[in-house]
């Protein structure tokens, strides 16, 4: 985590970090707000790393806050590249609503397999991976002071985020893709068990 973190000149900042894209679906307009009232708190230590092409809103909003020193917009990363920057992160978030997202939540399982504390929203999906305050966190949709809370609650206290963390790489192995291939492929045997192909 350290050589990461040196590496993309955040050594000495606990870092909040987001990867994927900047859609609507993602719920990132809360970030700027949160974000200032996280900066009002706890000042220069905390960092916000985001991984993806945003939108031009969200950059007025960093602006409009005086946010500036406290983001870094790294843009798209080559697949090679994203475990760095996610291994450069503490806390990893993964905001969705809940009514657009149709399938798992393939962000938080990368956040998870580097052992990331990841802050999500709850889902049908999340639900199944995140048992809340475990291997992670479960938020409402919108819901500013819950997700406030869950983060601050991270921020002070590293032993916290070192057991969840771990506990979320445990839970991300058992998710990885083979093992997700061997899942569908016994399944597949199970309906065609009468077929004379897998005998």
């Amino acid at each position: 985590k350290q050589k990461a973190k040196a590496t993309i000149g955040l050594l000495k900042k606990l870092v909040i970090g987001y990867s994927g894209s900047f859609m609507e679906t993602h719920e990132l307009d809360l970030l700027p707000t949160l974000a200032r009232r996280i900066h009002d708190m706890y000042g220069d230590k905390v960092h916000f790393l985001m991984v993806g092409s945003p939108n031009s809103q969200i950059l007025r909003n960093v602006r409009y806050l005086n946010l500036e020193c406290c983001f870094s917009f790294v843009g798209s990363v080559f697949h090679d590249k994203l475990p760095m920057y996610i291994n450069a992160m503490d806390i990893g978030l993964a905001l969705y609503d809940p009514q657009r997202v149709a399938g798992p939540p393939y962000k938080v399982y990368e956040y998870m397999a580097c052992a990331i504390p990841a802050i999500t929203t709850e889902t049908v999906h999340s639900r199944k991976v995140i048992r809340d305050g475990i291997n992670g966190f479960l938020v409402k949709m919108n819901k500013s002071e819950d997700i406030l809370s869950k983060i601050s609650l991270l921020i002070e206290n590293s032993n916290m985020r070192h057991e969840i963390g771990m506990k979320a790489r445990e839970t991300a192995l058992k998710y990885s893709w083979i093992n997700e291939a061997k899942r569908i492929m016994k399944m597949f045997k199970a309906m065609c068990s009468s077929c004379n192909i897998f005998k």
